[in-house]
């Protein structure tokens, strides 16, 4: 018995599916190209609703299921544009910030003299290198953005560990669109920063958010939205964009 036959005997059960109907073939043949992990939340939810009292609606079965898988893969493709913008956020700012630090006034040569680097920096000057090396760039036409650009999500949240009191500025608390955002210490910062980790795991393996034994969902878009509105972010206009109707994403700070 193959996998995926194991799986549809867990579905029928689930569901009462009576082999030989419509929806019996429909969700049989579906079992080996959907994701799996979004099946068996949209199945859950189905067993929920069949089995409450007052339903007596066992029709349409698969379409019904298909209507709760979508809204799983369209929850996915909004969170994996959040975790595109908390990233690319940090990224920029952290590159901003270390060539302002370590370059000369009004240049961003940090990394010219190798035996001037600070030795918490040489993995994403040597990442950067290799990186231009592959694409025929001469590491002389780089910028700090590429550097960055080449480091894992945790060596990022290194480099905010490893200086954060040049980071700290940017999270003192603050007035924001009639709001106070609370300041973030190192730790609260931190902890934040894995869990966002975590959840951009997932999402980057196309998994449920909580997959991992992460937060649920709310949380951790509060944490990314007080993250992004410190930075300036308008998140706001940019969720507009991509959740209209913030059925998804709900913020706090608009």
């Amino acid at each position: 018995m193959s996998i995926s036959q194991i799986e549809f005997n867990k579905i029928v059960q689930k569901l009462s599916l009576q082999p030989g109907t419509d929806d019996y073939s429909k969700i049989e043949n579906s079992i080996e190209i959907v994701n799996i992990a979004f099946l068996k939340i949209a199945v859950n939810k189905l067993e929920n609703l069949l089995n409450r009292p007052t339903n007596q609606n066992r029709n349409h079965l698969f379409d019904r299921l298909m209507t709760f898988y979508n809204q799983r893969v369209r929850e996915h493709q909004v969170m994996y544009l959040l975790m595109h913008i908390i990233e690319t956020t940090l990224r920029s700012k952290a590159a901003s910030i270390i060539s302002k630090k370590f370059s000369d006034q009004g240049q961003d040569n940090w990394w010219h003299d190798m035996r001037a680097i600070d030795k918490k920096l040489i993995e994403p000057v040597m990442l950067g290198a290799k990186s231009a090396h592959k694409l025929n760039v001469a590491p002389s036409d780089m910028t700090t953005f590429n550097f960055f650009d080449s480091i894992t999500f945790n060596q990022l949240l290194n480099i905010y560990s490893d200086f954060w009191t040049d980071f700290r500025p940017s999270f003192t608390s603050k007035a924001y669109k009639g709001h106070t955002l609370p300041e973030l210490s190192k730790r609260e910062f931190e902890a934040k920063l894995r869990h966002i980790r975590s959840a951009r795991n997932d999402v980057s393996h196309h998994k449920p958010i909580n997959h991992s034994g992460g937060r649920r969902r709310q949380d951790l878009i509060d944490d990314i939205e007080l993250i992004l509105c410190h930075l300036g972010y308008n998140l706001d206009d940019a969720i507009n964009n991509i959740d209209p109707t913030h059925n998804i994403i709900q913020l706090q700070y608009i």
